[in-house]
C-alpha cells in the first residue's frame, strides 16, 4: 500500500514552512508574497488573472487582495469599466525585498534538496497538474 497522499501532504508542509519562514516579518504568508510578485512582474492586472496564474479560486484571491489593500500593499484602479489590481506606489520597494527574500528560499531549498531534485520535482509537478486538468476539462 502506498501512502502518497500523505507523504506529498507533508512534503507540501514542509515546503511552505521553509517559505514562510523567510516572511515571518513581513506578516504575510508566501501566498500572499507570490501575489505581489506577480503583480510588480505583470502590472496592473485583472483579479481573474492572478487567480488562473496561481491555480488558485477566484474567491481565495478576493481574500487575500482585500487583506493586501487593507495593510496597503495594493491598490484597485478602474480603466474602461474594468477593476485592476495593482502595486501601492510607495510599497514598491518592499515587494522588490520580499521578491528577493523569495529567491533566497528558492535557492536555499535548492541547496537543502539539490538542483537536480528540485528540478525534476517542479517537472513531475506540473506534469501531474497538467493531466489532472485534462480530466477535469473534459
Amino acid at each position: 500500500m502506498t501512502i502518497m497522499h500523505s507523504e506529498a501532504n507533508t512534503f507540501s508542509r514542509f515546503i511552505s514552512k521553509h517559505f514562510d519562514s523567510f516572511f515571518k516579518e513581513s506578516g504575510l504568508a508566501t501566498s500572499y508574497i507570490e501575489v505581489l510578485i506577480y503583480i510588480n512582474d505583470q502590472g496592473p492586472v485583472l483579479q481573474k488573472e492572478i487567480a488562473d496564474y496561481l491555480n488558485l479560486d477566484p474567491s481565495t484571491i478576493t481574500r487575500f487582495l482585500k487583506k493586501l489593500q487593507k495593510a496597503d500593499w495594493v491598490v484597485k484602479e478602474k480603466s474602461e469599466g474594468r477593476t485592476k489590481i495593482d502595486l501601492n506606489a510607495e510599497r514598491i520597494d518592499e515587494v522588490m525585498d520580499l521578491k528577493k527574500l523569495y529567491q533566497e528560499a528558492e535557492e536555499e531549498l535548492s541547496e537543502i534538496l539539490g538542483d537536480k531534485f528540485v528540478e525534476t520535482t517542479e517537472k513531475l509537478l506540473r506534469h501531474g497538474n497538467s493531466m489532472f486538468e485534462e480530466t477535469t476539462e473534459s
